[in-house]
């Protein structure tokens, strides 16, 4: 599969109103109540999420809400969840160090028709994989969570 999966990844996970620098100020500010012990894995976590948004909106000026907030925390989780499933594949190699994937061009295909996430880690890494994997530890591989054929397949480029 030819392509530039940092192109879709951004195409994907943000938009006018989320860049990665405010990607980064929302994971670490979850991060800090991860360590604090107030970030469940089963949670809707709206006190951090709370906190989250209102660090974004001071820091940056951003009129974000939290329903916004919510949802992105949820594209994480899927973000999380795909990337997971994708380095667990046997025919990928996953460098940790890179964090690079690589994998045939069939295989690609394969995993862009199973998870049409997927093709975001062409020839891309994800940005933020060790923040993703501490706030939402080890993927079993459940796929009962829904969310992610609400979010990521649809045909549209924001996602918001």
């Amino acid at each position: 599969m030819a392509g530039d999966g940092f192109y879709w990844q951004n195409k994907m996970f943000y938009c006018e109103h989320w860049t990665p620098e405010l990607e980064d100020t929302f994971i670490q500010s979850l991060l800090a109540h991860h360590r604090k012990g107030t970030f469940p894995h089963e949670r809707t976590n709206c006190h951090a999420v709370l906190c989250a948004l209102f660090g974004i909106n001071a820091r940056y000026g951003a009129k974000l809400s939290y329903s916004y907030c919510q949802r992105h925390l949820a594209k994480l989780k899927i973000r999380h969840h795909v990337f997971s499933w994708v380095t667990s594949l046997v025919a990928v190699e996953w460098d940790p160090k890179k964090n690079i994937i690589s994998a045939d061009t069939y295989v690609w295909e394969q995993i862009a028709k199973a998870k049409s996430i997927g093709k975001c880690y062409v020839k891309a890494p994800e940005p933020q994989w060790s923040a993703l994997w501490i706030l939402f530890g080890e993927w079993t591989g459940d796929d009962s969570d829904e969310d992610e054929s609400v979010y990521f397949d649809r045909a549209s480029t924001c996602l918001a």
